[in-house]
């Protein structure tokens, strides 16, 4: 009898020791499963983002954004303009060519305000940006006045096709009085006419071939090429030159 009541209680205690084992496994592993999850976002440092503000002013009302860039040891203003996928910077990485779909014509230029302290272009680019900058892009003109009216401009949209691709981009160009087609053709589009002015002989060094088109549209209206002396060009027209193919 002594011997069968040890013999129960030995089946007991290794009954529990096993349940233990069995707790102390599950135990373990739940510990594994919850640190090879990603962390909340709560667990996340703030502070690791740079900030950019674009304000098109009173000059281009609409455009206007705020995004965030992830920020890392050694970024620079170029490095945050570029990976915000909105800045399109020059070749040398010195100068802002445009902004979302827009660039602007020489009498205007981008801004640069780092954290409220405005900085000269050549020297923006290369600046290093910390955890929790701002960067503001704004468009700068002579006699823009904070709450003015908006200055008058024309857009300006040109498609080079595949002749050209090089010169597709979209513009917003001051308008003045006696603005015309010839001065965009010449400045934006680099655009050389035939002797009568009535084709397209180059754009820039290229010799156009004789089935390359050329199309003017003004506020989506057909122009044809020999009639553009006839027309003045008003403030908030939308100008779209067209090279096919």
């Amino acid at each position: 009898m002594t011997y069968q009541r040890s013999n129960l209680e030995r089946q007991a205690l290794l009954g529990w020791m096993i349940l233990i084992l069995f707790f102390l496994v599950g135990c373990s592993s739940d510990s594994k499963q919850a640190t090879s999850e990603p962390l909340p976002a709560a667990a996340v440092l703030k502070g690791d983002e740079v900030m950019i503000h674009i304000d098109g002013g009173t000059i281009i009302p609409n455009l206007s954004e705020q995004l965030k860039v992830p920020w890392k040891q050694g970024m620079t203003v170029a490095n945050t303009l570029v990976y915000s996928g909105r800045v399109k910077l020059s070749e040398d990485k010195k100068e802002i060519v445009s902004v979302g779909d827009v660039s602007l014509d020489n009498k205007m230029g981008w801004g640069i305000l780092i954290n409220d302290e405005q900085i000269l272009s050549t020297q923006a680019l290369s600046k290093n940006v910390q955890p929790s900058d701002t960067i503001f892009i704004f468009v700068t003109e002579d006699d823009v006045v904070t709450n003015a009216a908006p200055i008058p401009g024309i857009n300006l949209s040109i498609d080079g096709g595949t002749t050209a691709p090089d010169i597709t981009n979209t513009y917003l160009v001051r308008w003045e009085e006696g603005l015309n087609i010839d001065d965009l053709l010449s400045e934006f589009a680099q655009i050389q006419l035939s002797k009568d002015g009535n084709s397209v002989d180059k754009i820039g060094e290229i010799k156009l071939a004789s089935s390359v088109q050329f199309h003017i549209h003004i506020n989506k209206k057909s122009v044809k090429l020999k009639d553009r002396a006839s027309i003045d060009l008003k403030q908030d027209d939308h100008v779209k030159f067209t090279i096919t193919p």
